[in-house]
């Protein structure tokens, strides 16, 4: 078979499924731990920086401002993964633990779509061991912990894989 007619044959493999239904298990595995942890070790898990988007995203749903300390105006964030936070911090207004955390979820989401996209790029134009060590390699605690952290490398990482 020539490398076009593997681009063209749709994922149907038994061992396809085998590895759509290990990153379902596995992406349903980390989305257990901001829904279970307590809310002291879910959020000394975040980065620092994450509570700087949280605090200002909190602002301008509260007040309106672009602010960090209500005073002052900022700009030192990412305007895109500023714009997908205001609407979660404004569906949890006044609980920001629950922001925080719904925040953290749709990284989760992020980190599925990012681990799908690539693994299908790579059977289409590689091959289905290098898909499957790349996704080995992406579920490395420390590497995951980076895309799901409250910071914007979720939707930076995702939105490379998908310009792929």
């Amino acid at each position: 078979m020539s490398n076009q007619d593997n681009r063209t044959k749709p994922p149907s493999s038994l061992f396809d499924r085998m590895v759509y239904l290990f990153l379902t298990l596995t992406v349903l595995t980390i989305l257990c731990l901001p829904l279970t942890q307590s809310n002291d070790r879910f959020l000394t898990s975040l980065e620092d920086d994450s509570f700087y988007y949280f605090e200002i995203c909190r602002n301008i749903v509260l007040h309106g401002k672009v602010s960090f300390d209500e005073i002052h105006l900022t700009n030192g964030f990412h305007p895109l993964w500023m714009l997908i936070l205001i609407p979660v911090f404004a569906l949890f207004n006044g609980f920001p633990d629950l922001s925080c955390r719904a925040a953290v979820i749709l990284q989760i989401a992020l980190l599925f779509g990012t681990f799908l996209i690539s693994y299908s790029i790579s059977n289409r134009n590689l091959s289905k061991g290098l898909g499957i060590i790349g996704i080995l390699l992406a579920l490395y605690p420390g590497y995951t912990g980076i895309l799901v952290c409250g910071m914007e490398t979720g939707i930076t990482v995702f939105l490379y894989v998908v310009l792929i």
